[in-house]
């Protein structure tokens, strides 16, 4: 069992490296820069033990991996969360709500008929969990 952390205060930052092209961006992504990530990590990690400990789960229990048993007080798993933290993305997206030509839906969400490509039957909103509409204008 993991946990994942959608919504995170932390910003990184994305820059040139120079004027060529070719060269490779400057990436700083500034992860649990924040306390309010680092601690909503170390909260996660606290609940999927909570979670994984139940009886439940005895079956396919065996042993935790990370952080591990020695890892007892929330300094130790702040720790843990600074070495071990991953990033990872969704897919999400929007489009164009309203009665202008480049609207996708109108103000009713009702699809318009694409004059090319396709349409889907997804919402015009897309947030990663917990699941709640993105505001879309």
């Amino acid at each position: 069992m993991t946990s994942g952390f959608v919504r995170p205060l932390s910003r990184g930052t994305l820059r040139l490296s120079s004027a060529d092209p070719e060269a490779a961006p400057l990436l700083d992504p500034n992860v649990l820069a924040e306390r309010y990530d680092l601690e909503a990590v170390v909260d996660a990690v606290e609940l999927c033990r909570e979670i994984g400990g139940q009886a439940t789960f005895g079956a396919w229990r065996t042993a935790e991996l990370a952080p591990g048993p020695e890892a007892r007080t929330r300094d130790d798993l702040r720790a843990y969360a600074r070495r071990a933290v991953a990033t990872y993305h969704h897919q999400v997206g929007n489009c164009r709500m309203g009665e202008e030509s480049l609207a996708a839906v109108d103000p009713e969400l009702r699809v318009y008929a694409p004059r090319e490509g396709r349409a889907t039957r997804r919402p015009p909103w897309s947030c990663s969990s917990p699941p709640r509409p993105c505001s879309t204008t």
